[in-house]
C-alpha cells in the first residue's frame, strides 16, 4: 500500500507540474497574440518589452531588454521573435530578476564587490578579477579576458553589466573545460607515445638477445 501511495503522489505531482506548464504556455500565447500587432507570428523588441511587463509586472530597462532580445532572437536573427523565442525571453528575464532583485543574493553581492567604481558595468580589469576568482591557474591572460568580453558583452558597450554576468561566467567555465580536456588529451597522447617508445626499446633489446 505504501508503494501505491508513493506512486500516486508522484503521479499527482507530475500532473500538477504539467498543468502549470500548460497554463504558462497558454498565458504566454495569449500575451503574445495581444502584442503581435501585425498578426504575423512575430514581435518587435518594443512589443516584447510591453509583453514582458504584462507578464511580470516590471518593465525591463533598455539594457535588460537588449540582452533578453539578443538571447531569444535566434531563428534566424532578424530583429523579431516568434512565440517560442518570446517564451525564452521571458524565462531569461525571470532568471535575471531571481538572481539580482535581492541585494543579498550571491550574484548581486559578487557584482557589487567587483564593480568598485559603481559604474554599473565591469571593465576589462574588473572582468579579469572575476575570472581569476574562478581560475585554477590564478592569473588570466589578456587574450582570455578579451575573448570572454567579446562573447558575453552582448550590448557591445565594452563592459559586462549585471544581466551579462552569468553569461560571462558560463563562457569562462566552458573555456576552462575545453582547455582542461585539451591538456588531458595531450597528456594521454604523451603517455601513449612514451609507452610505444618503451615497447620499441624492449623489442630491440629482445632482438639483440
Amino acid at each position: 500500500m505504501a508503494v501505491a501511495a508513493a506512486r500516486a503522489a508522484k503521479d499527482a505531482r507530475k500532473r500538477a507540474k504539467q498543468r502549470c506548464a500548460d497554463e504558462r504556455k497558454a498565458l504566454l500565447g495569449s500575451i503574445f497574440q495581444k502584442y503581435d500587432d501585425a498578426k504575423d507570428g512575430l514581435m518587435t523588441k518594443d512589443q516584447v518589452g510591453l509583453a514582458i511587463f504584462e507578464k511580470i509586472g516590471e518593465l525591463p530597462s533598455t539594457e535588460e531588454l537588449d540582452f533578453v532580445f539578443l538571447v531569444a532572437d535566434q531563428q534566424p536573427k532578424d530583429g523579431k521573435i516568434n512565440l517560442q523565442e518570446f517564451s525564452e525571453a521571458v524565462n531569461a528575464y525571470e532568471c535575471y530578476l531571481e538572481d539580482f532583485r535581492n541585494p543579498d543574493n550571491d550574484f548581486s553581492k559578487l557584482f557589487d564587490e567587483l564593480d568598485t567604481d559603481d559604474s554599473g558595468g565591469l571593465n576589462k580589469e574588473q572582468l579579469r578579477n572575476l575570472l581569476e576568482r574562478y581560475s585554477s591557474e590564478g592569473q588570466v591572460k589578456d587574450e582570455d579576458v578579451e575573448d570572454v568580453m567579446r562573447q558575453a558583452d552582448l550590448g557591445g558597450d565594452g563592459e559586462i553589466n549585471r544581466i551579462e554576468l552569468k553569461l560571462a561566467l558560463a563562457m569562462w567555465f566552458q573555456k576552462m573545460c575545453t582547455l582542461l580536456q585539451y591538456e588531458m588529451e595531450q597528456e594521454a597522447s604523451q603517455l601513449t607515445s612514451a609507452s610505444r617508445q618503451e615497447e620499441q626499446r624492449k623489442s630491440k633489446a629482445c632482438t639483440l638477445l
